[in-house]
This record gives C-alpha cells, sequence and structure tokens, in this order.
C-alpha cells in the first residue's frame, strides 16, 4: 500500500479515536491498513472508513497519539492507572512487567496522571 494511503488510514484512526474518546493500538492501524486495502480491492461494498469506524466501535484499545508522538509515555500512565484497582505489590509487578519500569517510574505515571 503507498505511504500516502497508510497515513490517511492514520489521520482519520487517529481523528476518529479523539472524537469518540477511544485508545487505539497498533492492532487497531493494521485493521485500517486491511480494511483500507480490502475497500480498494472492491472485496467490500462499506468504505474503509465506515470499517474503520465500525472497529473502533466494538474495541477497547491502548492509548491514542498525542500530537507530539507521546505513545509510550501515554501506554505508561494508562498501565499505572489500571494497576490502581489491585494490591500495592501486585500493581508495581504488573506495571514492571508490562512496561519494564520499576516503582518510581510507576508512582512517577500516577503523579503526572494526578492520581498520587
Amino acid at each position: 500500500m503507498p505511504a500516502v494511503d497508510c497515513h490517511e488510514c492514520l489521520d482519520h484512526l487517529f481523528d476518529q479515536a479523539e472524537k469518540t474518546s477511544k485508545r487505539i493500538s497498533l492492532r487497531s492501524a493494521v485493521g485500517a491498513w486491511q480494511d483500507r486495502r480490502q475497500w480498494r480491492d472492491g472485496l467490500s461494498s462499506l468504505d474503509w472508513r465506515d470499517l474503520v469506524d465500525g472497529r473502533l466501535e466494538e474495541t477497547v484499545l491502548l492509548p491514542t497519539r498525542t500530537r507530539d508522538g507521546r505513545l509510550e509515555f501515554l501506554r505508561e500512565k494508562a498501565i499505572a492507572i489500571d494497576a490502581l484497582k489491585i494490591g500495592c505489590k501486585a500493581k508495581i509487578d504488573l506495571f514492571k512487567e508490562q512496561t519494564g519500569h520499576g516503582k518510581s517510574t510507576f508512582y512517577e505515571r500516577l503523579r503526572e496522571a494526578g492520581l498520587n
């Protein structure tokens, strides 16, 4: 798929995620590219944008991209927030397992999210 088509898919995906407050992931980007290719090849009667929008409606995804590209930071913050629902040691262990960062980064992300 040409790069311009890939960028168009991502732009639409990011715009829809912002409008609907849905979180996106690389998996949703791959799905958007597949939807675009399916539509381009005439294998779908629906517009690729409708397919992407449908994916966002049915899927809980990872953090949205910010305009300055802080995806990893937002992902870590979301993991730290999710970890608040479990015991203290388990929270930190979960955060470390999913991010590779330790206790201090866990608490730093919570502070940045205004939760600690």
